[in-house]
């Protein structure tokens, strides 16, 4: 990772210390793409190195590159160059070993630094052969550099898995968002981690690319690249690529990922061939993770131009045919997504759709193919089964597209009741399902809710209740109170709702949810410092749902227990309920996924309040990539662990300015909970940036919102900077309990958070379970699958698997970050 400054080379540190590894190793493979300033780190890093090092550039002939190596050699040992000359460039094996034994007979002055630029002009497989055998030679005074930007041979390959050579790749030269900050720095350039984030998601840490950027906001304080980047693009990867290579990108940067058999059928090619064009690109890199294909994202924005240029009728058959293909394997978004983009909608609603599969996919990046798919309902003749279309109705109600959710419940009622296609028990069984939804989406108004309910269970033949059979109850929120708690004051009489209500929601949808009131119940006792009473509900929660195999509320019940066990002190209770967040979803097998921002949440959350900023979820740090990753349910908790982390990072400003958006959001869902908790932040916001009368009336408000149902641990969490703003407030009799009652809680909270804190930071695997610690460790040692998988006596799968999770849990996208932790 290397850009040129005004005055010096930008290096990380931990590029820094891969070039420390170069004095270790005999043999260094530096590999990346043109524009990670390989050659400008290299000769910068060389400069003043001990020994004699020989530069040779590469791209030229291998008659000429051999003369000049052998020149150099001869040099050195004081010979005649003539001899290994005439052995010629290695054609074969037998000539390799010619060469290297040769070599091996001569007395080296002085230990050589060979660095060879541009090795992907002569690279094979026999002069590789040629120069590991000279490696291997104890008595061969000489370390290699190989500088290269295309794919390595499997020979190379196979030498970097066993770690027998030292590895340089474009993630060690990519600039992270705080490397970015850094380097803007440098120049004088002041830039927020925001900024640096987005910058980040555009460039992917391309130094060149973010060396475009910055010259752009020197120019004219923004950072529209385009321009520079696509002459760069053009001149430097494209200008003198084939042509039917560019066509099969071109093609192929229609998708964020692919698969091998995606590709080929897109192509209408073989496997072999798309194989070819894949891996000899080498801005297109695998996930063996996910097991997919992706293309540097700017690599595909420069391509889209020219994937518009094919003919539209042309492009709309290709979609539909490689939705058809996710179809029949049955990822149905990808084939969601494929059928928006050819505009066939009516595939949509007659594919066979399945909404636990639809769920994982309802984040803000999505919203415009799901709308587009709801507003199409009213305008196709076929509406297949209508599993489809019931399903849009729940994803518009999570994107709080709400009028549009009953539209289409209202227009589907009457289609349904008019589809002759249908016997009379399905029809009714649909309407049924249509009923549930409906109460289920307003369970909140809770007298509605339980009379629809009611309609639903006394119905012959009635709803399946299974619609929901796979989604996390609350949609992934861990916080069951927040969702149920509208009205301030009525938080006893809300409680007391549900638990009428719950009865009949189980006995429909066969326990899904099961223990939910349960453990509302015990989150208001711990919020009002009822901590005893807390624990029993928590733990009788767990046990209920875990009867059902109801992780949602599981987890949501673990949650309070791990906050208890942080108000206790209790450090050994607190690391093992972090670390049980894991294990229990990891119960959920194939349904995992579902289950992973949920658990980032949680953890997030109680990372914010141990004051541990580093361990947040990256994704938790950021407006954008929250909006992005959450659906409008669980926005307003994110919210509250985004907030608590702006604070940590001293980042009041930003704070005040996102406030709106974060009542915006706890308005608009009734979630009184989320609003006491913004409140209390814009307080200390507003606190800490001087303005102490903003800060006075802020905190009244979220007293408001609370005494009234005496809950207190929100000003209790955050009191340390809370109290210079309570010390100047004055309140009436009737809250005045209150607010002596949070300052009695307080007295030993603040110390075991910082024995916890203290305890945590010495123990923590940050988060992960053991057996996802083991498998981290040795990727970040660069061992393969495979490797890891005989190391532990797993099965590979096993590793795939849990090395997905780790990159969830630690907020990576790629095993070289793997190093910063381990």
């Amino acid at each position: 990772m290397a850009i040129r400054t005004t005055n010096n080379i930008y290096i990380s540190d931990r590029l820094k210390e891969k070039l420390t590894n170069t004095r270790n190793n005999k043999f260094t493979f530096v590999h990346a793409p043109v524009g990670y300033g390989k050659t400008i780190v290299i000769r910068n890093y060389l400069r003043n190195a001990a020994y004699d090092v020989k530069w040779m550039n590469c791209d030229t002939t291998k008659e000429l590159f051999w003369n000049e190596f052998c020149e150099v050699i001869a040099e050195a040992c004081d010979v005649d160059a003539a001899p290994l000359i005439e052995c010629g460039f290695p054609k074969d094996i037998k000539d390799a070993m010619h060469a290297a034994d040769y070599i091996a007979t001569l007395e080296f002055r002085q230990k050589l630094m060979f660095v060879f630029d541009n090795y992907n002009v002569i690279d094979g497989p026999i002069i590789n052969k040629f120069f590991f055998l000279l490696r291997d030679n104890d008595d061969v005074e000489m370390n290699a550099i190989f500088i290269t930007g295309n794919h390595l041979d499997p020979y190379s390959l196979k030498l970097i898995v066993r770690n027998w050579v030292n590895y340089i790749n474009d993630d060690d030269f990519s600039l992270h968002a705080e490397d970015i900050r850094t380097y803007f720095r440098n120049n004088g350039i002041t830039i927020t981690r925001a900024q640096a984030s987005e910058l980040y998601a555009v460039s992917r840490g391309w130094p060149i690319i973010v060396s475009f950027q910055l010259m752009q906001y020197k120019e004219s304080h923004n950072f529209n690249i385009t321009s520079r980047a696509n002459t760069f693009i053009n001149n430097e990867i494209f200008f003198s690529m084939p042509a039917d290579e560019k066509m099969f990108l071109v093609k192929m940067s229609a998708f964020e990922s692919f698969t091998l058999a995606q590709a080929a059928a897109w192509n209408d090619m073989s496997m072999e061939l798309a194989k070819s064009y894949i891996e000899d690109n080498i801005f297109v890199r695998y996930n063996s993770i996910d097991r997919v294909y992706s293309m540097n994202p700017l690599i595909r924005k420069y391509l889209e131009k020219d994937f518009n240029d094919i003919p539209v009728a042309e492009r709309n058959s290709m979609f539909s045919s490689v939705g058809d293909l996710y179809n029949e394997t049955g990822n149905f978004f990808e084939a969601v997504s494929c059928y928006h983009r050819a505009g066939v909608y009516q595939k949509m609603f007659t594919a066979k759709s399945d909404l636990n599969r639809l769920f994982p996919y309802v984040i803000k990046a999505n919203k415009p193919v799901f709308l587009a798919a709801a507003h199409n309902y009213f305008k196709i003749a076929d509406k297949g089964d209508y599993e489809f279309a019931i399903a849009l109705v729940i994803i518009m109600f999570l994107y709080n597209e709400n009028p549009l959710s009953k539209e289409l419940m209202e227009t589907m009622k009457s289609d349904i009741e008019a589809d002759e296609s249908l016997s009379e028990s399905q029809r009714d069984s649909k309407i049924a399902d249509l009923t549930y939804v409906d109460a289920f989406l307003h369970f909140g108004e809770y007298s509605r809710g339980g009379r629809k309910l009611d309609s639903i269970i006394n119905k012959k033949p009635r709803s399946s209740g299974r619609l929901y059979d796979g989604i996390p109850f609350g949609y992934g929120t861990p916080s069951m109170l927040m969702l149920y708690h509208n009205e301030p004051g009525r938080a006893d009489s809300e409680i007391k709702f549900m638990e009428d209500i719950a009865p009949l929601y189980y006995r429909l949808t066969d326990g899904h949810g099961k223990g939910f009131e349960i453990a509302a119940k015990a989150e208001l006792l711990y919020l009002r410092g009822d901590i005893e009473g807390a624990e029993i509900l928590s733990l009788k929660a767990m046990y209920v749902a875990d009867s059902r195999n109801q992780i949602s509320v599981f987890l949501a019940a673990n949650l309070i227990l791990t906050r208890i066990s942080l108000f206790t002190g209790d450090a050994l209770s607190f690391a093992g309920r972090m670390e049980f967040f894991g294990k229990k979803a990891a119960q959920a097998g194939n349904q995992e996924h579902m289950y992973s921002r949920m658990i980032e949440l949680c953890r997030g959350y109680m990372y914010a309040l141990i004051g541990s900023k580093d361990r947040i979820p990256s994704w938790l740090k950021d407006d954008r990539t929250i909006e992005n990753n959450s659906n409008f349910i669980t926005l307003a908790f994110a919210n509250i662990v985004y907030g608590r982390f702006l604070l940590l990072d001293e980042q009041y400003h930003h704070m005040q300015a996102v406030s709106g958006q974060f009542i915006g959001i706890a308005e608009a869902a009734s979630y009184t909970v989320s609003k006491i908790y913004t409140y209390i932040y814009i307080a200390i916001s507003n606190f800490k940036t001087g303005n102490e009368q903003k800060a006075v009336y802020f905190l009244d408000i979220a007293v408001g919102l609370s005494y009234s149902d005496m809950i207190c641990m929100p000003f209790v969490e955050n009191y340390s900077m809370l109290e210079p703003i309570f010390n100047m407030m004055h309140f009436s009799s009737e809250k005045a309990p209150f607010i002596k009652n949070i300052k009695k809680i307080n007295r030993n909270y603040d110390r075991s958070v910082r024995a916890i804190a203290k305890s945590y930071d010495e123990s923590s695997n940050y988060g992960l379970t053991a057996r996802e610690s083991d498998v981290a460790k040795l990727a970040a040692r660069r061992l393969s699958n495979k490797e890891i998988a005989d190391v532990l006596c797993i099965a590979e799968s096993t590793v795939k698997s849990t090395m997905k999770l780790v990159f969830r849990k630690l907020g990576i996208n790629a095993r070289a970050e793997l190093e910063k932790y381990f």
